[in-house]
């Protein structure tokens, strides 16, 4: 006897049974490729390798100091091996060029200072520094030191300016090179005090002091930390600082703008680049790390110790930072420029 197959309000046809059979494949077909794709989609593992830290500086400086410390804990945290390498020809040109041109995969990254912005204010570079880097993050800041050689005829600021327009181009001041921060320092001072400065480039940090210890070149504008023990042992006479207010190291002296230099205010920051491209999961683990590192106990005595207070900014608020900083000292310079016409 056959059996009869009876639809029911309850039974399912052959037809329906088939369309529902092909929904559940195609459903798991679905969540198949949503799965593949989401993992997919995850970030690559970082770091897998030795990165890479180009500091545009020689060894020894308060930034080099401070990007050691950094270093160190990096090592500790991803179990990768971290090199500081130290390129500071060609006024930090050659080194950001470096990290401009390589593989924007987070392993490479520029320890970097003002210089990023006023470099492009005094020289035309082989990169775009707009659009050639990703900004990571900001991690400190200083003022920096109006030193001046003990022969100078100028025991403070006022005098200083007296000096220079009684003597025009006869004050000399020493930089690292040109574009550098310590370069601007001068031409702004020298444009907002109405004074004109002889400026005398040097090479590096090191020569910059040594002309200035030797009293070749008159004064300079030296990072606070690397200032302070030759002024402690009369090497070496402060004048001012160049911050909004005062240096926590050097409380007792003022700053430029309180003495006769209105509207002065230069600070020297650095932070933390890689080369645009580098992907968003990677810049934001950097970021993240940094900002566990300066958290830590005792970092802020560790970068106070290098002349810096910490300045942190996340990538975002980093990247707008440096934009208006290269916006606001390009105005001052053109201020400046124009004051001395």
């Amino acid at each position: 006897m056959k059996r009869l197959l009876v639809l029911t309000p309850t039974t399912p046809s052959m037809f329906e049974l088939r369309t529902t059979i092909r929904m559940k494949r195609l459903l798991v077909l679905l969540m198949l490729a949503f799965t593949a794709t989401g993992l997919l989609a995850q970030p690559a593992p970082y770091p897998t390798k030795s990165i890479r830290v180009i500091v545009p500086t020689v060894a020894r400086t308060p930034i080099d100091h401070a990007t050691r410390i950094i270093a160190r804990e990096f090592i500790e945290a991803w179990g990768q091996p971290v090199l500081v390498d130290n390129r500071a020809a060609g006024d930090g040109v050659a080194a950001q060029g470096m990290v401009a041109n390589a593989q924007p995969d987070g392993h490479t990254l520029l320890m970097q200072s003002t210089a990023f912005v006023t470099l492009p204010l005094f020289s035309k570079l082989p990169y775009d520094t707009g659009r050639d880097f990703t900004p990571v993050a900001r991690i400190a800041s200083s003022s920096l030191a109006l030193v001046a050689h003990p022969s100078l005829a100028a025991a403070s600021v006022k005098e200083l300016i007296a000096l220079a327009r009684r003597k025009p181009g006869a004050v000399s001041y020493a930089s690292y090179g040109n574009g550098s921060l310590t370069h601007l320092a001068g031409d702004v001072f020298g444009g907002l005090a109405a004074i004109r400065l002889s400026h005398a480039a040097q090479r590096d940090v090191p020569q910059a002091l040594g002309e200035v210890m030797a009293g070749r070149v008159q004064m300079m504008f030296l990072e606070i930390a690397y200032a302070l023990p030759h002024v402690e042992a009369g090497a070496l006479r402060a004048l001012a600082t160049t911050g909004r207010v005062r240096s926590p190291l050097m409380p007792g002296l003022p700053t430029l703008a309180e003495s006769g230099a209105s509207g002065y205010e230069l600070a020297l920051w650095f932070g933390a680049f890689a080369p645009a491209g580098t992907p968003a999961p990677i810049v934001e683990r950097i970021a993240a790390e940094l900002a566990r590192i300066l958290e830590a106990p005792g970092m802020d005595r560790r970068m106070l110790e290098q002349g810096f207070e910490i300045a942190w900014l996340p990538a975002a608020e980093f990247q707008r930072f440096v934009r208006g900083e290269a916006q606001r000292l390009s105005a001052l310079v053109k201020k400046a420029v124009g004051s001395r016409q």
